[in-house]
């Protein structure tokens, strides 16, 4: 009897040359930020959905910074998994320093592939955009609903990407959110770098931050540390 699990990996066996050149074009799409310029980049997803027939738009409001969505329910119901990851990278020096080959022609050496993006986070990109495709070609025995997000200007903090969407696209957000942001293999991180305010207020004897080593000690505060906690 064939089950879900073994038709996901005959899928992903039969597409894994597809899955290299995907990963290889998107390399190849020039999307540093700044400028910010992603459009090449979302064209090679969109493209790869297209092939597959799978329905996505576009939602870009900075015209050369476009964000990929897509979604799909499944014939059960259930929770809302996003699939989500960037497409921008950071930029390079114009004569390349630091880089033996072209940055923005990937090669494959040795079982690695090398060019910008390689690692921040291209692969972890294409991992979504890959899952997303073979998932949907599961729709019936699945549960619950699949988005995928790929998006523009992480590298300039999102107002025209992420940020974006969380304000003005509820619909993209879910129950629980994966992404392939690029960490080790002995690490699973989860609601990293959220926002905690903390506020102190401190009673103590006035002293310079720049004397590491006054002359002599500053008198003991006779006042005990007072620290407000405010989240």
């Amino acid at each position: 009897m064939t089950t879900t699990r073994d038709r996901l990996l005959t899928w992903l066996d039969a597409e894994r040359e597809n899955i290299v050149t995907l990963l290889m074009d998107l390399l190849r799409a020039r999307s540093p930020n700044p400028p910010g310029d992603t459009r090449d980049a979302a064209k090679v997803i969109t493209d790869y959905l297209d092939r597959h027939g799978l329905f996505h738009r576009i939602i870009s409001p900075h015209p050369e910074m476009p964000n990929v969505v897509a979604a799909f329910d499944a014939a059960n119901p259930g929770r809302h998994l996003v699939l989500n990851g960037h497409i921008d990278v950071f930029p390079v020096p114009e004569d390349h320093h630091g880089w033996s080959s072209d940055p923005w022609q990937p090669e494959a050496r040795a079982g690695k592939i090398y060019g910008r993006g390689a690692c921040d986070m291209k692969p972890g990109t294409i991992a979504s955009v890959v899952t997303y495709v073979a998932l949907s070609k599961l729709q019936e025995a699945l549960f619950g609903k699949l988005t995928l997000t790929c998006v523009s200007d992480e590298e300039t903090f999102g107002p025209w990407g992420a940020r974006y969407l969380v304000e003005h696209h509820p619909e993209v957000l879910g129950d629980c959110m994966l992404n392939g942001e690029p960490s080790g293999p002995e690490s699973i991180r989860f609601g990293e770098r959220g926002p905690l305010w903390l506020e102190f207020e401190v009673r103590t004897a006035g002293a310079h931050g720049a004397m590491s080593t006054p002359p002599k000690a500053p008198p003991r505060s006779p006042w005990p540390l007072l620290v407000i906690w405010r989240y």
